[in-house]
């Protein structure tokens, strides 16, 4: 189980890399236009392929810790027992 302050840091440095992941495209995109060796243009080809993943892939997880901040310690805690205890006799929460 994660607690707020886990959840937190990720979005932090989620959040962070989602504002590189553009200009990480845009030097691809110089590069890949400069005259290059083959092995050189290569490795950019694939940068540019792993940069346009990182915008969707970040987004997936940002996404993620938002569903994942309904289930922390920290919320359970400051939940009443007894509404824990309904929650997890309907299926609601997780062990």
């Amino acid at each position: 189980m994660l607690d707020d302050a886990m959840l937190d840091r990720a979005r932090r440095l989620y959040c962070e890399q989602a504002d590189f992941a553009d200009i990480y495209v845009e030097q691809a995109r110089r590069w890949s236009v400069l005259d290059l060796e083959d092995d050189q243009r290569a490795r950019v080809k694939m940068l540019s392929e792993q940069a346009a993943q990182l915008r969707p892939d970040t987004t997936n997880i940002l996404a993620l810790t938002d569903e994942l901040a309904h289930g922390t310690i920290d919320t359970v805690l400051a939940t009443r027992d007894e509404d824990v205890a309904l929650q997890r006799l309907l299926g609601n929460m997780r062990p």
